[in-house]
């Protein structure tokens, strides 16, 4: 019974990392995006588009 709850908890804190995970994925991708677009706004404003 103990260890049928430990395994419950700990299944629970995987479904808990892997949201977590994916979160930090999508905010890793809005980033990126932003990153990208800074540096096509540097790039044009410098003169730079080639």
């Amino acid at each position: 019974m103990k260890s049928e709850k430990f395994i419950e908890a700990i299944q629970e804190n995987i479904k808990d990392l892997q949201l977590n995970i994916s979160r930090m994925e999508k905010i890793n991708d809005q980033q990126l995006e932003l990153l990208e677009e800074m540096s096509s706004n540097i790039k044009s404003v410098k003169g730079d588009d080639k």
